[in-house]
């Protein structure tokens, strides 16, 4: 990335027009989520302001000088990457963003290393009765429902995993979205971290207008 390219796309972070990643934070914000994720009463889970999910964002091999531990960023899946924790509410814009933990580490851990742990278990976090969806790659607790494990459930269990799932999958089309529309994200991201990061920063702020 040039120089010109990389003060633009620094621009386009800066611009207060595109400060919109934003976690609800008011009770007005909490029951219009809610309503959303039950799609007009569909769904019978109700509370729900969120779901999270992770995905890795190809990079190129760190250099040394980039991070204290490149080979970190090698990923089970035999690419370089950064673990990319993202939060979407129902109106389909990205609430939560995290690119500071390295492809290898796992979703749980990068929850809990991203600050959005933290912010729902504090005292101005999500009021009694709101929660947010995760999938099972996640630990559950009162803040946070992820599936039942396992296969032939009983019906409770197997009905809640089926409505759960529905509000997962605000954040997986989401992410289709934003990767379909950024060709940069198509491949390898062949910058820093520091870079990689702020392009896909950029790119989620801007599908937060479109």
């Amino acid at each position: 990335m040039s120089d010109f390219w990389l003060q633009v796309v620094i621009a386009f972070d800066n611009d207060p027009f595109l400060d919109n990643i934003h976690f609800p934070s008011i009770p007005e914000q909490f029951a219009s989520q809610s309503e959303l994720f039950s799609r007009a009463g569909h769904n019978p889970l109700r509370g729900c302001v969120s779901a999270i999910y992770g995905i890795a964002l190809r990079i190129r091999r760190p250099r040394v000088a980039e991070v204290p531990n490149p080979s970190s960023y090698w990923t089970r899946k035999g690419f370089f990457a950064i673990n990319v924790e993202a939060a979407v509410g129902g109106d389909y814009e990205v609430q939560f963003l995290s690119t500071v933990t390295a492809g290898s580490c796992h979703d749980s851990t990068a929850f809990s290393a991203c600050g959005l742990a933290e912010l729902l278990d504090g005292e101005d976090g999500l009021p009694q009765g709101y929660w947010v969806a995760g999938d099972d790659a996640y630990v559950a607790n009162s803040r946070l429902l992820t599936p039942w494990p396992g296969n032939n459930l009983p019906w409770e269990k197997d009905s809640f995993n089926y409505y759960h799932s529905s509000s997962l999958t605000f954040v997986e089309q989401v992410f289709g979205q934003i990767v379909g529309r950024w060709g940069i994200l198509w491949r390898s991201i062949r910058y820093s971290v520091y870079r990689a990061s702020l392009i896909m920063r950029v790119c989620v702020r801007r599908h937060n207008v479109l």
